[in-house]
């Protein structure tokens, strides 16, 4: 399809846009942050990631500009590239199916840039997704990461730096090679994050399925006629190992009585239930009492 002068002109702002609202990263950035910065939004035509594309094509084969290339420069400053395996991105509202399966572009501005192989196995190794780490550690930073990315300065949080990571600082050590500076480091991780798609509470959350951070425990509502009206049974996903170590005095004083709660039904599912069925104190009341010694 012969592309049309306006299209070409509108594809020259739109990339002279970007190149201008881009900052210059070590990091590489989700193709959905590039979207974002060029206001795509969903429409009957297209998706975002469909309106992008047009614009690739556009930029290669009107202006020679190749902006999914790693290597070759061009005038917008602006290199890309596909990586990993197909996944569902969000398609167009006229469309019969809600998502259609593509490879992830990813996008850099300057050239000090970790390699995204590297990016993506941090960030696994963050989120507990990582193949490389046993089941006992993902399963502990799939139920932890959150509160420390989230920066929450609370007992979760401070559980996952204590325990989890100077380990993945350690794993990943070549990236920051002689830096020191642990402070600087955890803060780049964090960034890490945000250029993959992830996005802390001070942030506009942006519409996305692929790296939404999930809640840390999973629920299951379970109805039956037979057994009484419905009812809801935590799912035990963080190990048993971790109670000694976060519970202490100190870190219980500055629980909130939510936090109490979730570790209570996390840790020890069913005993609160129990506990009001005996009328005896659950665990939670017990350390709001210990708290308040």
């Amino acid at each position: 399809m012969k592309t049309s002068p306006a299209d070409v002109a509108k594809c020259k702002e739109l990339l002279k846009n970007a190149s201008n609202s881009l900052q210059k990263s070590t990091w590489w950035y989700h193709e959905e942050h590039l979207c974002g910065l060029l206001n795509f939004r969903g429409r009957e035509g297209q998706s975002p990631s469909e309106r992008l594309m047009k614009i690739l094509r556009i930029a290669k084969f009107n202006l020679n500009v190749d902006l999914q290339s790693e290597t070759i420069s061009n005038t917008y400053g602006i290199n890309g590239t596909i990586y990993g395996s197909y996944e569902d991105f969000p398609a167009s509202y006229l469309s019969e199916n809600s998502s259609r399966k593509k490879r992830t572009r990813y996008f850099r501005k300057g050239d000090n840039v970790v390699l995204i192989t590297d990016q993506i196995n941090l960030m696994k190794a963050v989120i507990g997704s990582s193949r490389y780490a046993n089941e006992d550690v993902k399963k502990r930073r799939q139920n932890t990461w959150k509160s420390w990315y989230q920066d929450s300065n609370d007992a979760v949080s401070r559980f996952y730096e204590n325990n989890d990571i100077c380990d993945i600082i350690e794993e990943f050590s070549f990236i920051w090679d002689d830096s020191t500076d642990m402070s600087i480091i955890k803060n780049d991780i964090r960034k890490c994050l945000d250029c993959l798609g992830f996005k802390r509470r001070d942030t506009p959350r942006r519409s996305s399925h692929r790296f939404e951070p999930s809640s840390p425990a999973t629920v299951t509502r379970i109805a039956s006629a037979s057994r009484g009206p419905a009812r809801v049974t935590p799912e035990r996903t963080m190990h048993e190992s971790i109670l000694p170590n976060i519970l202490s005095l100190q870190m219980i004083k500055e629980m909130s009585l939510d936090l109490l709660a979730f570790l209570e039904i996390l840790l020890f599912p069913g005993f609160k239930d129990t506990a009001r069925a005996n009328d005896e104190p659950s665990l939670s009341d017990t350390m709001v009492n210990l708290r308040n010694e």
